[in-house]
């Protein structure tokens, strides 16, 4: 399983403003469509359109990241350890997907059948009116953690979650590191 510290790394201050800013601005696009939505999944689907079309622009460019697709949805894959992808949080910090085979088997083991890299999902919360986000988050579908996007982003960091083993402090992510705009592209 992936763990909490590891993602904080390999994201890091960039790579968490670069979630910020793909995720906030796909959720301004949908506003500004001001197109009139029936149900949330019709919303969520929406804005998940203008988070991809936004990492496609921003965050690809970053060092560090690849896209990659799986059954045609977009992955990105960050310094070829661990893929992330747009979703819905419930408020919960869960995401709303039917429990497909593939589902249950990146929430049972991390990891999707057919990719070597551990899934983690970026994304928002809608505030209890739905109205607005509340928070912008990193979770992982196989563990109990929650990254604050605006906390990492900030470089204030709290305590990770608790762990039920001592981690591997020689452990090679360390060494990795975070996602970065390359010098050119500030």
């Amino acid at each position: 399983m992936v763990s909490e510290a590891m993602v904080r790394q390999i994201v890091g201050v960039d790579g968490a403003q670069a979630l910020i800013r793909i995720t906030e601005g796909a959720w301004q696009d949908y506003i500004d469509e001001e197109r009139i939505r029936f149900h949330r999944s019709t919303r969520a689907h929406v804005v998940w359109d203008y988070m991809v079309q936004r990492a496609d622009a921003l965050l690809v460019e970053m060092e560090g990241v690849e896209r990659i697709e799986r059954q045609t949805r977009p992955l990105y894959v960050l310094r070829d350890t661990i893929a992330i992808r747009p979703k819905l949080h419930t408020r919960d910090a869960t995401t709303r997907n039917y429990p497909t085979q593939a589902q249950q088997n990146v929430e049972a083991t991390g990891l999707f059948p057919d990719t070597r890299f551990q899934n983690v999902t970026f994304g928002y919360r809608l505030d209890a009116a739905e109205a607005g986000i509340e928070q912008y988050v990193i979770t992982s579908p196989a563990d109990s953690w929650l990254i604050d996007l605006r906390e990492l982003a900030s470089g204030e960091l709290r305590p990770v979650a608790g762990m039920l083993e001592m981690p591997d402090v020689e452990a090679p992510w360390r060494d990795i590191p975070s996602i970065r705009f390359g010098t050119d592209s500030q």
